[in-house]
């Protein structure tokens, strides 16, 4: 297990983010300064209101390298604590409108590892302070829906470029290295193409990147799998061309590149081989937001519905599309097109279809579905 003092040291969190609990550690020698981040969310635009009064919501900005952490331990809850739940749980633990609310974290801190009162998750023990006030943060992001577009405009800008080049751990074969255009390769039984790389000792925490994106990965003794899934097997595997393959620590921030994947193309490939094609439709390649939460418009746009964005090289030109039982307006661009869901639609819990049809030839295909959690 990762000790405490490397986590000081690497000022990172459990999902490989760069932390700004300057002031935590395990031993009074480490406990250091809260510093705020050289990029705060109050300047990012985000609002963050915990209910704790102003000084908690300051602070809470300051760790805004920790919404992985606060993510991960909220799925280990279960029943998953509300705002106002896990504020009064904060509340009662130290006084949240102390003058000195820097030291009186670092106190609470100290004391959970005292007592043992600590979280452990992917291999880092953390104190219950820590993992609460990054839940905390979290959860008072999520309620206020305007920070919905800020969030996803942040992830959309972020890509790979935040990791630096360098060797994870030696990988000394990997495949398959190439296929043809629309032809899925060592396909296993949920249908994704995988991938396999020998490398020894690797740590569990690392991922293999696929031309810029984290896919899933599992680790084993000798061997690290891995592959397209889903969407990014959809819009890999229809294009020719080079993809980059790399292993990523998310810890260290180091991206090992390993080679390319190549798609060659597949001259009997076209769209009658694409799902959908004898309908008139081009395969969806991606689409976004697909969760919600009931009464939140992800990807707020001005009238306050949801924006949604749909990936699709062609469609015919009487395409409609339909939320569930509802029309929505479809607005063409370039690369699909656009369209709003109203807050009306988001009221109720469930999971609701995005469906394109053609009203000419009553032709439709399924988008996908939207989460209201």
């Amino acid at each position: 297990m990762i000790s405490r003092r490397d986590f000081v040291v690497a000022g990172i969190s459990a999902g490989g983010t760069a932390l700004g609990f300057h002031l935590l550690g395990g031993q009074p020698a480490v406990v250091q300064t809260l510093i705020a981040s050289d990029e705060s969310d109050s300047v990012g635009g985000v609002t963050i209101d915990a209910g704790l009064g102003k000084s908690m919501n300051e602070l809470l900005q300051t760790i805004n390298g920790s919404d992985a952490l606060g993510r991960t331990w909220l799925d280990t809850q279960s029943p998953k604590p509300t705002l106002a739940s896990l504020g009064m749980s904060v509340g009662k633990r130290f006084d949240t409108q102390a003058r000195d609310l820097v030291q009186a974290v670092r106190q609470t801190v100290m004391a959970d590892f005292e007592h043992n009162r600590v979280c452990e998750l992917e291999g880092w023990r953390l104190s219950l302070t820590e993992c609460q006030l990054a839940a905390l943060r979290v959860l008072a992001i999520d309620a206020h829906p305007g920070n919905a577009a800020i969030l996803q405009a942040r992830e959309a800008s972020q890509g790979d470029s935040d990791y630096q080049i360098g060797e994870v751990v030696p990988v000394t074969n990997w495949g398959p290295r190439k296929t043809l255009q629309g032809k899925s390769f060592n396909t296993q039984a949920d249908g994704h193409s995988g991938l396999w790389f020998q490398a020894r000792g690797a740590p569990s925490r690392v991922h293999i990147m696929i031309d810029g994106e984290l896919a899933k990965t599992s680790v084993s003794r000798h061997v690290i799998t891995s592959g397209l899934f889903d969407e990014l097997q959809d819009r890999i595997l229809s294009t020719p061309g080079d993809y980059e393959i790399a292993l990523v620590d998310p810890v260290r921030h180091i991206k090992q590149p390993i080679g390319k994947l190549v798609i060659e193309k597949n001259p009997s490939y076209n769209l009658e081989q694409r799902p959908g094609a004898d309908k008139g439709f081009c395969p969806v390649t991606q689409w976004g937001p697909k969760t919600t939460r009931v009464g939140v418009a992800r990807n707020e746009q001005t009238d306050g519905s949801m924006g949604v964005w749909v990936h699709i090289d062609c469609y015919p030109q009487d395409t409609t599309l339909r939320f569930g039982d509802d029309a929505l307006p479809l607005t063409r661009k370039e690369f699909g097109f656009t369209t709003s869901i109203p807050l009306a639609l988001l009221e109720s819990p469930g999971e609701k279809p995005l469906v394109l049809m053609s009203r000419s030839t009553g032709a439709e295909i399924a988008v996908g579905h939207i989460l209201i959690e």
